[in-house]
């Protein structure tokens, strides 16, 4: 409606001025020395806007002149930008379609282009780790070079992340404390660098970060809690052998640490390892009765010593609560085959494989067997557990 009434009064604009001029045209004299020019208004004006456009159109040619590389320039980089472009879609959709040699070529084609290859690199990083950890090694010893000229977090990330794949764990730390140059605040990185120092077992390295992690938020609870149990680990390793340097040390420290099962466990062998069995079977008891755990219950079977008959009747109590518990009966039989009753060891392991059948099991049963002197019974175990394995 808005367009037909704006059609109308131009219509009705131009009619009058068409009428207008009809009525009286008016004109235009000019004289310049003895030659005397007079026209019709409107053609004068006619001349008047053609010549502005003439005007317009020469001055926009000399600009174009002068600026005409620049315009090739830009032209040609805006060319480049669309190319690389199309081969980016290429590449991801390659990427996602698992044909990971034809993505490899598209954003190697996208690099080439003098243009930014930072996403290409990344599409490119991800496709090789497509192809395998052998193949991924290789060609990234081809990229180092370039890759070292290409100051780009995401690329730089992207590539420790492959470093850490083809388990390559210095060179992926040492690529990670460069991104933090460029970014100390990205959690990712402190995530990657977690990886990197967790494979090599540089505990220290990471403790001295743990202020860093917690603060960007960097780990899971569950990674969290294994960074603590093996710190723990650590400090109770460094005075395993003073008793009492051992239980102080132990008590000390934080009451979450105390609780884990990994920790307790752990300490409740070094108890073990210094003769202390019965400290070490009194904390598993107790904690058993907060927490029935399978973990807690092989603990207890392996710290107790040869001929602990009380260790084997403190468990065979746990019975009248946990009648059918594989792992209880599991350690019934090693704590049974430890105070060389092998009959009533063959039992509880044949009673925890009926109930929960494991590899593990199977082992000792075969184990048990060849001390009983039942030679085809062992064979016949070791092959079930071979065709576990399978």
């Amino acid at each position: 409606m808005k367009k037909t009434i704006k059609f109308f009064l131009f219509l009705t604009l131009g009619i009058t001025i068409g009428y207008l001029i009809h009525l009286d045209s008016g004109a235009i004299r000019i004289d310049y020395y003895k030659t005397t020019i007079i026209t019709p208004f409107w053609v004068g004006m006619l001349i008047l806007v053609l010549t502005f456009f003439a005007l317009h159109v020469f001055l926009n040619l000399i600009r174009f002149s002068f600026n005409i590389k620049k315009i090739i320039s830009v032209e040609r980089k805006w060319r480049l930008i669309s190319k690389q472009k199309k081969l980016l879609e290429k590449g991801l959709k390659s990427l996602a379609q698992g044909q990971w040699s034809l993505a490899e070529n598209h954003f190697n084609n996208g690099i080439k282009k003098n243009t930014d290859p930072s996403a290409n690199y990344i599409g490119l990083l991800k496709a090789t780790e497509g192809q395998g950890i052998e193949y991924s090694e290789q060609k990234l010893k081809k990229l180092e070079p370039n890759l070292s000229q290409t100051e780009n977090l995401a690329v730089s990330l992207a590539q420790a992340k492959l470093y850490l794949l083809t388990h390559q764990h210095k060179k992926a730390q040492a690529l990670l404390h460069e991104c933090l140059k460029i970014c100390p605040t990205n959690r990712y990185t402190y995530s990657l660098l977690y990886e990197a120092l967790c494979k090599q077992k540089k505990w220290d390295d990471i403790e001295l970060l743990l202020p860093k992690f917690k603060k960007y938020k960097a780990l899971c609870e569950k990674e969290m809690l294994y960074i603590n149990e093996e710190i723990a680990k650590k400090t109770l390793l460094l005075v395993k052998n003073n008793p009492q340097q051992l239980q102080r040390t132990w008590s000390k420290l934080p009451k979450d640490y105390r609780l884990s099962i990994n920790t307790l466990t752990f300490y409740c062998q070094l108890l073990s390892d210094i003769k202390h069995h019965n400290l070490a079977k009194s904390l598993i008891t107790k904690n058993l009765k907060k927490s029935w755990d399978p973990m807690l219950l092989e603990c207890f079977a392996h710290i107790a010593p040869n001929n602990d008959i009380e260790a084997l009747l403190l468990a065979e109590t746990w019975l009248t609560n946990h009648p059918d518990d594989p792992d209880l009966l599991s350690a019934l039989g090693i704590l049974s085959q430890k105070n060389k009753m092998l009959a009533k060891s063959e039992q509880y392991f044949k009673r925890s494989q009926q109930t929960n059948p494991t590899r593990k099991v199977l082992l000792k049963l075969a184990e048990v067997s060849l001390l009983n002197n039942k030679p085809l019974e062992a064979i016949n175990y070791y092959k079930k557990h071979a065709d576990q394995i399978k």
